[in-house]
């Protein structure tokens, strides 16, 4: 017999004990009445007999009525998860025998459920194979575009971006700018990136041009943007079906350099006309001496010879130093670009076969060499060469082209079978460097300024000539790789877009309350410390990563570790891991607090025990200066709305419950990972209970036994 059957009989023993017990007193005393029954021992004896008997029955009856109520209650938010939130969770076939058959049955449509639910991805996956290669196809030329490309909605939010921007408008101008790359991202405001004044004058202009029913046209000006960098900017309209504007395209060159330059060579011109107006009034005054005194004293006369004579040769240095100078700052204009040495060699090949047969050979450890260069200006200054050298006659053969590693450079060699005088590299006493008669830089100017070397040299065993150059080899090849990188997960895949903020604007207001849980924008955020008591202790690191239109976007986060000046203890350590040796070197805290408050800008806060972070943000901000104002979610609060028959409501438990991975426990960047999973799990969740904005969820937190903990 098992304890259902044994609670079944006990209380059919009890109703019937109660039934017995009240018969026979009805037979026994019919009409002796209350005195009787109580005056008489078996008359109490039956009394005790029918009390039991209700006793066992009642309890009986509320121990099956809670069991009811509680699996029932349970069932009901178990039913919701696996319809909202997390579709491989099934149901406890535990209770009562009728709700244990409710719970099989449930769980039959569940696993019917989950099977529909692949099927239909796997359709939907099938059905989007082309639109989603049109997406990478449009992601691959975004991502490798030259030029930094933003797009925005009409409220200068940013909806996509390349890397590209993300250097341009993030990394540090020079080694002691800001690293800016942080706050470049998906439905953040462009007006924090570049200066305003010049962005909202080229918007007024569209606007002015469609209130004339013109169409409105693309706008090119220089902003400063917040890291520094000049920037030549163009903007162009988004136009909607009705021709209005449904946000504009923001492309970014780097002209900081350009500008130097321009600058640069202001100033030689200044200098110049300076130098040159002395001296030349220096000539025109001892010219005009001399011809107004034709009788003057020989020494006058040699005296005013050695004036004219002196300030010619230094209107003569200065010139010619001005001009070199005027030349260098011509050179520093050559656009250089990232480019493989196997793609050198074919371009090599392609323009020097024109003139002639060509043997190329390169060494197979160079397949993965990077060369930094203005590759059209090389390759056609030896173009030049070559035919230079055939003018020259003598030539004979095919040309040789050789590439192979010499140190920490790549070795160019152009061989000749035979040539006259080449080994000199001189005609008709000039250096044969692909110059020509039209004034372009010079071979050796040109090599020198790519940080490399070139010479010439005869080979005595074959005959051949060569000309060597020495190129660099560069080790980054990513062209949006500037300072030090980003922190991201091994696993993120950036995401630069989000076109359904076209559609979602709720604006970044001082009260949010109103505002639909689904249209916020959130920042999880998780931190580590050398203790518990946000009084004594310290932060150690601070990470996070934001959520936009209900999408979490790995390739945004945020992850630094901070000095807190002081030893981290050893149980603190075994806990996070991070040691004293790990923070020597980071920012102090003061320095990470502020940067992460830059951050979490214009979005709502979310932490796992919100309570215990909030307190060191508060304490340790206030010390930085800053402070964090905005509104709060708390998943370990959000929880107990959910699910209040549940007992447990830590990290792990909640992740089990919604079936979120638990990834890096106790870092700061895995927690908050952990934590933005399970919150995007809650969602829907608590729309199911009718709690849909945040003034409803913050409410409903505060009512919850967690919320009265104190820090």
């Amino acid at each position: 017999m098992n304890r259902r059957q044994f609670e079944f009989w006990l209380l059919v023993i009890g109703l019937a004990a109660f039934l017995l017990g009240a018969l026979t007193a009805s037979i026994i005393f019919p009409r002796a009445g209350e005195q009787a029954l109580l005056g008489s021992p078996t008359g109490l004896l039956i009394l005790a007999g029918i009390a039991l008997g209700l006793i066992v029955a009642l309890w009986l009856l509320g121990q099956r009525l809670q069991a009811y109520l509680f699996t029932s209650q349970r069932m009901a938010r178990d039913i919701q998860v696996i319809a909202q939130a997390n579709p491989a969770r099934r149901l406890a076939e535990e209770g009562p025998a009728e709700l244990a058959t409710v719970a099989r049955a449930v769980n039959h449509l569940a696993d019917r459920l989950q099977q529909l639910q692949h099927d239909q991805e796997r359709q939907i996956h099938e059905a989007q194979a082309q639109l989603r290669l049109e997406h990478n196809r449009l992601t691959a030329l975004i991502a490798q575009w030259p030029e930094g490309v933003l797009v925005c909605n009409p409220a200068g939010e940013i909806l996509l971006y390349n890397p590209r921007a993300q250097t341009i408008l993030g990394a540090p101008a020079d080694k002691d700018g800001l690293d800016l790359r942080a706050y470049v991202g998906l439905g953040r405001s462009v007006f924090t990136l570049l200066d305003r004044s010049p962005l909202e004058h080229a918007l007024e202009s569209f606007h002015a041009q469609l209130d004339q029913g013109r169409t409105p046209t693309v706008r090119t000006f220089v902003a400063q943007a917040a890291n520094g960098r000049f920037l030549r900017v163009r903007l162009a309209p988004i136009m909607d079906e009705t021709d209005a504007a449904g946000g504009f395209v923001l492309t970014l060159e780097d002209v900081s350099p350009q500008l130097e330059t321009s600058s640069r060579r202001d100033r030689l011109v200044e200098h110049l006309t300076r130098h040159m107006r002395s001296g030349l009034a220096n000539l025109r005054a001892a010219i005009e001496t001399l011809q107004s005194f034709p009788e003057a004293e020989v020494s006058l006369r040699q005296e005013l010879q050695n004036v004219i004579a002196q300030e010619a040769e230094r209107l003569s240095t200065v010139l010619s130093q001005t001009l070199q100078e005027y030349a260098d700052a011509l050179r520093a204009r050559w656009r250089m670009e990232e480019i493989t040495a196997q793609a050198l060699l074919d371009a090599l090949v392609r323009r020097l076969r024109a003139d002639g047969p060509v043997e190329a050979v390169m060494d197979p450890s160079l397949a993965e060499a990077w060369l930094r260069l203005d590759t059209f200006a090389l390759v056609d200054a030896l173009v030049r060469l070559r035919r230079e050298m055939q003018a020259r006659g003598g030539v004979e053969g095919p040309l040789a082209i050789r590439l192979a590693p010499y140190r920490d450079y790549l070795s160019l060699e152009l061989a000749w079978p035979s040539a006259q005088d080449a080994a000199t590299g001189q005609r008709n006493g000039r250096p044969v460097n692909g110059t020509g008669e039209s004034g372009f830089p010079s071979l050796d100017e040109m090599v020198e300024h790519h940080g490399g070397e070139t010479w010439w040299q005869r080979d005595p065993e074959t005959g051949e000539t060569k000309l060597v150059m020495l190129l660099p080899v560069v080790e980054s090849t990513d062209m949006a790789a500037s300072g030090p990188p980003l922190a991201l997960h091994p696993t993120a895949r950036p995401e630069y877009y989000d076109f359904d903020l076209l559609f979602r604007q709720p604006g970044q207001r001082a009260d949010l309350d109103a505002t639909p849980l689904a249209e916020l924008r959130y920042t999880v955020f998780d931190t580590e410390t050398t203790g518990l008591d946000p009084d004594s202790d310290a932060l150690v690191s601070i990470s996070a990563v934001r959520i936009v239109n209900n999408r979490l976007l790995r390739a945004e986060v945020f992850d630094q570790l901070v000095d807190p000046q002081r030893p981290i203890p050893r149980a603190s350590s075994r806990i996070h891991g991070i040691r004293d040796e790990m923070v020597m070197g980071q920012p102090p805290v003061e320095e990470g607090l502020r940067r992460f408050h830059r951050f979490v800008e214009e979005s709502v806060l979310v932490a796992h025990n919100a309570a215990f972070d909030v307190r060191f943000l508060e304490v340790n901000g206030a010390q930085a200066g800053v402070h964090f104002d905005q509104p709060v979610l708390d998943t370990l609060l959000l929880s107990a709305v959910l699910h209040p028959e549940q007992t447990d409501h830590s990290l792990e438990a909640i992740a089990e419950r919604l079936g979120v991975p638990v990834e890096g426990r106790h870092t700061s960047l895995g927690d908050a990972l952990t934590t933005a999973r399970i919150f995007l799990k809650m969602l829907p969740l608590l729309e199911a209970q009718g709690i849909h904005t945040l003034a409803q969820a913050r409410a409903a937190s505060e009512k919850t036994f967690f919320a009265r903990i104190q820090y």
